[in-house]
């Protein structure tokens, strides 16, 4: 989807460049993955719905980051550069997806194979009968499609649980992968928004809705709230709710150099872009470990069972001549 988004976008953004109306835009051939949201996006705003608003009618399809940035596009005039914004954002995570498949081609290749190898050792072996060998193959293949298919279904749901995310926070490499995610995606909306000539309370809490997981989402609101009600600039109120990972981060000092100078708008998308990419160095070397991290157990596994094999052979032709 990653990639369909981008290309979705990019030529979205090629075409309010030329100065095409939404209706003919909407027009154009979308990526094959998004014909059918695309179809209802333009139906809904014949009906003379905003786009942001035909957008949010498809929760499963559009992200509060896409429509958030969408939104401020449509108040603002911007669309164009939101748009780049947007095919940006997905080329980033459609290439760092694609370096974790690569990545896990190997460990996965041998996941699959592992299930004929081991059900032919218990074969041999008396172990199990050929049904019930047969039968195994097919639950071990099925079994990692059916885990995500799950994970999918429940981590809309997860995201939104305080102790799910502080818990998955506490997380030495997941916690600060996510925590570098989020404040990418808040600090580019931020920026966006204030370019947009957005006011602080609105642009903070806009961005906050963009954010994914929960716990971030909180954060950023209360920031909101401490603006709104006791008028505290920017700086002061990221430095009331900011976490540990904040202050080790560069964010406080450009905060407040942005907000000093004027130019809190441009200092946002810097932390935006810095984020984005600390990000995806964290992922690629993420993605170089869990092969290996996914091939030592099962290795170890399957060398334990060839073991077992043999040592039952063994143990058959001693007491044979003994």
């Amino acid at each position: 989807m990653n990639k369909a988004k981008a290309q979705f976008y990019r030529m979205m953004q090629s075409l309010a460049k030329a100065g095409l109306p939404m209706l003919r835009i909407l027009a154009q051939p979308p990526p094959r993955k998004l014909k059918k949201a695309v179809a209802r996006l333009r139906q809904a705003v014949e009906s003379g719905m905003p786009l942001e608003e035909a957008m949010r009618q498809q929760p499963n399809v559009f992200t509060p980051f896409e429509i958030s940035l969408v939104a401020v596009g449509v108040a603002s005039g911007t669309l164009e550069t939101n748009f780049a914004a947007l095919a940006d954002w997905f080329e980033t995570r459609h290439s760092i997806k694609m370096q974790i498949i690569s990545g896990l081609v190997h460990p996965a290749a041998t996941y699959f194979l592992a299930a004929p190898i081991l059900a032919v050792v218990d074969i041999f072996m008396g172990k199990m009968p050929l049904p019930m060998a047969a039968t195994r193959v097919i639950l071990w293949w099925i079994a990692p499609f059916v885990l995500i298919w799950i994970y999918k279904r429940l981590s809309p749901i997860l995201n939104k649980s305080g102790l799910y995310c502080a818990i998955m926070d506490a997380i030495p490499i997941i916690g600060s992968l996510r925590h570098k995610q989020e404040n990418a995606v808040f600090f580019q909306s931020f920026g966006l928004c204030l370019q947009g000539g957005l006011g602080a309370v609105a642009t903070v809490r806009l961005s906050a809705d963009a954010c994914r997981y929960g716990n971030t989402r909180k954060k950023f609101h209360k920031m909101a709230d401490i603006i709104e009600k006791n008028g505290e600039t920017f700086t002061n109120s990221f430095q009331q709710v900011m976490s540990s990972r904040d202050e080790a981060s560069p964010a406080p000092s450009m905060i407040a150099t942005g907000e000093a100078s004027g130019s809190l708008a441009d200092y946002a998308l810097r932390l935006s872009s810095l984020a984005q990419q600390e990000s995806k160095t964290l992922l690629t070397r993420l993605a170089a470990a869990t092969p290996v991290l996914a091939f030592i157990p099962l290795a170890l596994y399957i060398g334990y069972r060839v073991i077992s094999f043999y040592s039952g052979l063994y143990s058959g032709a001693f007491l044979d001549n003994f």
